[in-house]
């Protein structure tokens, strides 16, 4: 399905008309969670995940220089220094300057290891696939063809985020927060198929005494389970990246601003939100989605 068609959709048109009062200063949907060795955090609201955002970033540059940072200003500078190096290394065709540019964009991201293996076993023609890609996702449809042997996770999310404008990252946690607000909007309805985006289990020690949950409704009737699906997960990554982009277009003015730099704070307050969806405890369960709708 095409943007234009897929934004038509009367599902999406109202859950982008009530996520939109949501990216407002004055929306009281908010959300919290526990976190192992640190402080609750709580948001009042969408707004204020995105004043709350950090993400602990310590890489090892190619040239061996060491880059560390953890706010939203430090990551943004990071993140348009790597775009420039990305965008200039596949424009210029050159396959092992791509390989070191994505091998950055993957160490920033901390999804380094089986993704650095494979971008140095598969630099021959790099440039070329990933030009490839680039121009099929950027015809906004999401029947596209991206090729046989696509390949897309949570990592690569990231360098297509970087190679595309208003291309957001659809990892674990933007997914899971993504997949909270349909909650709310929907309530104790069947989630819509044009909305029901696939989630993917969190990161973590399989032993840890306390899970982060990141689906708020699994199961038939709610949000599926990604896996390893490549064409699946760009399918969604799209669709995510059309709603973001609709929301930013129809409301101006909030503290998302516009453009593709909005659509990049949008989804750094979704990613901060989907950090994860336990019941943080104490009254009305805030990180309960159809909770919030039936107070």
């Amino acid at each position: 399905m095409k943007r234009t068609p897929y934004l038509a959709d009367p599902d999406v048109l109202s859950f982008v008309e009530w996520m939109g009062q949501h990216l407002q200063a004055g929306s009281r949907l908010g959300h919290g969670y526990a976190r192992p060795g640190l402080p609750p955090l709580c948001f009042g609201n969408l707004a204020s995940a995105l004043e709350l955002y950090e993400w602990a970033f310590s890489f090892r540059r190619i040239d061996g220089r060491r880059c560390a940072g953890r706010s939203f200003a430090e990551n943004a500078a990071v993140l348009d220094e790597l775009q420039l190096l990305l965008r200039r290394a596949v424009a210029g065709g050159s396959d092992a300057d791509v390989r070191d540019a994505a091998i950055e964009v993957m160490r920033w991201g901390g999804v380094a290891p089986r993704n650095e293996e494979w971008l140095r076993a598969n630099v021959g023609g790099l440039a070329a696939t990933l030009s490839l890609v680039r121009t099929a996702l950027a015809q906004d449809d999401d029947a596209a063809d991206l090729g046989a042997t696509l390949r897309f996770n949570a990592g690569m999310t990231k360098v297509y985020s970087l190679l595309l404008d208003n291309f957001v990252i659809y990892d674990s946690r933007v997914a899971a927060a993504l997949a909270w607000f349909v909650s709310a909007w929907s309530g104790k309805r069947e989630i819509p198929a044009s909305l029901r985006f696939p989630c993917m289990a969190a990161k973590e020690d399989p032993k840890a005494a306390r899970r982060k949950m990141r689906n708020p409704r699994p199961g038939r009737n709610g949000f599926p389970l990604l896996g390893s699906r490549p064409h699946v997960h760009a399918k969604w990554n799209l669709r995510a990246s059309w709603i973001l982009r609709a929301l930013l277009e129809a409301n101006p003015g909030t503290a998302f601003g516009a453009g593709p730099a909005g659509s990049r704070r949008l989804e750094a307050a979704l990613f901060m939100w989907g950090y994860d969806l336990t019941a943080a405890g104490g009254g009305l369960d805030r990180a309960d989605p159809l909770a919030l709708q039936a107070a």
